[in-house]
């Protein structure tokens, strides 16, 4: 319920935006009412109609505004944008959406719109995600290269010759075995 009080306050701050609002779309729906486009030549001029009819009324374009002038769904925008209706469709679906997420990315940039909103929006319309880099370093000195490691030697049970192995070795050698506790009982 206090959402919809809060609902009728702002439309009352603002009585002529609702019916504006609805004008907008139904010339917007009126555009759709020509039916599907049949070929590519026909979806880019509606599609220029529409951004024309958004810049003149000062409206925010949309991808469901767009969709609703070609009349089909967001889905099928998207999957004409995917290639669903060939290369030509394809091309003029992608550089329709690529126009609303520059307008949208502008917008933002210049505080038009309330940057939330549009980084919602880009991550749904434009595919940007939230990465985040971890980035690590190892000192030089800290470092051990494979070459260094000592190996172990099956014919001889001991490490190899390295320096690294010689120390090895000799702690080996400290170090009583099964063998010796059994040879000195």
């Amino acid at each position: 319920m206090a959402y919809q009080k809060q609902i009728k306050e702002e439309i009352a701050a603002d009585p002529g935006y609702l019916s504006d609002a609805l004008t907008k779309i139904n010339y917007i729906r009126d555009l759709g009412k020509q039916g599907r486009p049949k070929n590519a030549q026909e979806a880019e001029a509606r599609i220029n109609d529409y951004f024309d009819f958004c810049r003149k009324v000062e409206m925010m374009p949309s991808i469901e505004g767009l969709s609703l002038a070609l009349d089909i769904s967001r889905k099928t925008f998207w999957a004409w944008c995917n290639g669903s209706r060939g290369a030509e469709f394809e091309e003029v679906a992608t550089r329709a959406k690529q126009v609303l997420n520059t307008f949208i990315e502008t917008s933002m940039y210049k505080g038009k719109i309330n940057p939330a909103a549009a980084i919602f929006s880009l991550k749904n319309v434009a595919g940007w995600t939230d990465t985040q880099k971890i980035e690590t370093s190892i000192r030089a000195e800290e470092t051990l290269r494979a070459a260094l490691l000592p190996i172990w030697d099956e014919n001889s049970a001991n490490f190899n010759n390295l320096p690294i192995a010689q120390e090895l070795n000799n702690l080996r050698s400290d170090i009583p075995t099964f063998e010796s506790e059994v040879k000195n009982e």
